[in-house]
């Protein structure tokens, strides 16, 4: 859904006012197209002007702000009557999968689960969705905790617990399990 650039010089970089995705020039056509990962001006080329990779750098965040959702990937499997959420990614997932179906169909605990495919930007209003309603969030990660802090951040009026190891042993359901009904 580009807009294209229709004719005159092209600046690969140049945005119109109040736009934030400068027009797209098709590769390999009657005109060159520069392509740099480097801090570049509105015409491609490598810059060092403060100004102009200040205002690149901004235009790029507004941009990923901006269109977050459309590329925030998830699983969401809610179930009726869940007080508690259980938020995974990774590895992780399997196990917290199985310990939601368990802990739902076997031990009458209804329980959700979110799974996090895309991780960054934090899906904010993903998590927030998820989340009403719940008493409690359970992160289960196979690390000592990074993420958990940014679903803290995000879901900073709800109880958010974190539960993981770093043993060299994968997570099993039946730890989750027992995190969630404290047995």
């Amino acid at each position: 859904d580009r807009t294209l650039h229709e004719a005159g010089p092209f600046l690969p970089f140049q945005v119109k006012p109040g736009e934030d995705v400068p027009p797209f020039l098709p590769i390999g056509g009657a005109i060159l197209v520069r392509q740099t990962s480097s801090t570049h001006g509105p015409d491609g080329y490598i810059t060092t002007d403060p100004s102009e990779i200040q205002e690149g750098v901004e235009r790029l965040q507004r941009k990923i702000d901006s269109n977050t959702e459309s590329f925030s990937y998830f699983d969401l499997e809610a179930r009726e009557g869940a007080r508690t959420l259980l938020v995974a990614y990774g590895i992780t997932a399997g196990a917290a999968r199985a310990a939601a179906i368990e802990l739902s169909e076997s031990l009458n605990i209804p329980v959700s689960l979110l799974v996090l495919k895309t991780l960054w930007p934090v899906p904010e209003r993903v998590l927030q969705a998820a989340a009403v309603g719940m008493e409690r969030i359970l992160v289960v990660e196979m690390n000592l905790g990074q993420y958990v802090q940014e679903i803290r951040r995000v879901l900073c009026n709800q109880k958010v617990d974190f539960y993981g190891k770093m043993s060299g042993q994968l997570l099993s359901p039946r730890e989750i399990i027992e995190e969630v009904t404290g047995g």
